[in-house]
């Protein structure tokens, strides 16, 4: 379990949002998520303590300059901005007898490890033109853009293919433009 007492800011958020509990539903992402916080320091949670209390809520996270940090199924994940190479809104259309009805749209990232994590997801109606994961994505990139210039932002079949068979590449052109 994590220990969240030395972070009050952090602490207050996560009760806010129904505190962490250890259930069957979530053992499977818990263990998983856990296991990312290895990867922060505890100067990154006292830096992330003072940013969260001015954060922006998106879909299921908390965004700051540094850090973006997911919270599902009574579960954290901070994910730190420099750890970030690529983010992309998706949108899946459901039809039936082919008329749309439909649309789930879910802001994806990727960080330098090659773990693909969900913000989180919203539905419009099938033939709706709204883009709430573009727009979240902008408004993020427009959050951690400045600390972070070189995160990659959007889609695109070449970027695809790189971040599949050359993850390595992939970072070394991100880092290279931060």
């Amino acid at each position: 379990m994590i220990n969240l007492q030395n972070y009050p800011n952090i602490s207050t958020y996560v009760q806010r949002k129904g505190g962490l509990k250890d259930g069957l539903l979530n053992k499977g992402i818990r263990k998983e998520w856990e296991a990312s916080w290895e990867r922060v320091t505890p100067q990154d949670l006292e830096l992330f303590d003072r940013e969260i209390v001015n954060g922006n809520e998106v879909f299921d996270a908390v965004v700051t300059p540094n850090f973006i940090m997911v919270y599902r199924f009574h579960c954290v994940k901070i994910i730190p901005v420099r750890d970030i190479i690529w983010m992309y809104a998706r949108v899946v259309k459901s039809t039936m007898y082919f008329i749309p009805y439909n649309k789930t749209h879910s802001l994806l990232v990727l960080d330098r490890f090659g773990n693909w994590e969900t913000l989180g997801s919203t539905n419009t109606g099938g033939f709706s033109k709204k883009t709430p994961g573009e727009d979240a994505c902008q408004f993020i990139g427009s959050i951690i853009g400045q600390t972070r210039p070189g995160i990659v932002f959007g889609y695109s079949d070449e970027l695809a293919r790189l971040a599949n068979k050359n993850l390595n590449q992939f970072v070394a052109m991100v880092d290279s433009k931060s």
